[in-house]
């Protein structure tokens, strides 16, 4: 064998060495609002090969703080700076977070807070950072029939920004602008609050302060936005990166 097809031959097996370690995407969403004012689970979904979650909570502040838990019994992180209630009302939307999950097919996710009147959303995404995917937060309130989260600006390319955002009284939300996918919208109801948790993938890293606008008119609204960095490395073959230099 010639020294140029050993080269090829040694190249080939780099690039089997271990997968193509993929950017960010969304396996799945979930959400639910509850029906006796005191907790809420989600019905389940098949939450497969995802590496991360994302949730995004509503609840009444007055009454607590809500606990947050899933089926498989991940360590679910509430994010300081991502958690707000509205000075008047009492409006909350808060966000938490977990990495390395474990995943089954029937995938759920749980907020109990006794009159907490409690939504809960979720996202599971795959290609997260697993040991240090928080990276920008913010939060805002505001009476008014659109909300903005706050400007956030990720410390990295292809990191994940998903925003959630919580009404008092409309119905639900109408839309969000800048490019965010709305992955669920929970509709207000006498048990529970109106819920909203949107995500926007970054391939460079750009300020965001997406716009959410209710499906009513002028309400008690709180928002809440958080970026998480891509698995270390970013997209990779084997040992080396294909974003630079480097090993992954």
């Amino acid at each position: 064998m010639t020294a140029s097809r050993r080269a090829l031959v040694l190249v080939a097996l780099l690039l089997l060495a271990a997968p193509l370690e993929a950017a960010i995407t969304v396996v799945t969403s979930d959400s639910a609002g509850s029906s006796d004012n005191n907790a809420v689970t989600t019905a389940g979904v098949n939450s497969g090969s995802s590496t991360g979650m994302v949730v995004a909570v509503a609840w009444y502040g007055p009454s607590g703080t809500p606990t947050v838990s899933d089926s498989p019994t991940n360590t679910l992180v509430a994010i300081a700076g991502a958690t707000i209630c509205h000075s008047g009302s009492g409006t909350c939307t808060g966000l938490w977070y977990a990495t390395s999950i474990t995943t089954n097919g029937s995938h759920t996710v749980t907020a109990s807070l006794t009159s907490g009147f409690p939504s809960i959303a979720v996202v599971f995404v795959a290609g997260i950072h697993l040991s240090s995917a928080l990276d920008q937060v913010n939060e805002a309130e505001v009476t008014a029939q659109t909300i903005e989260p706050g400007s956030v600006t990720p410390g990295e390319a292809g990191e994940i920004v998903c925003t959630g955002a919580t009404a008092g009284l409309s119905e639900s939300w109408a839309s969000i602008d800048d490019g965010f996918t709305l992955h669920q919208n929970v509709a207000n109801s006498g048990n529970h609050f109106g819920l909203g948790l949107a995500c926007l993938i970054q391939t460079s890293a750009a300020a965001a302060n997406p716009t959410w606008t209710v499906a009513g008119g002028v309400d008690d609204l709180t928002a809440t936005v958080a970026t998480f960095k891509e698995a270390a490395g970013g997209t990779c073959v084997g040992r080396f990166s294909l974003l630079g230099a480097g090993g992954c």
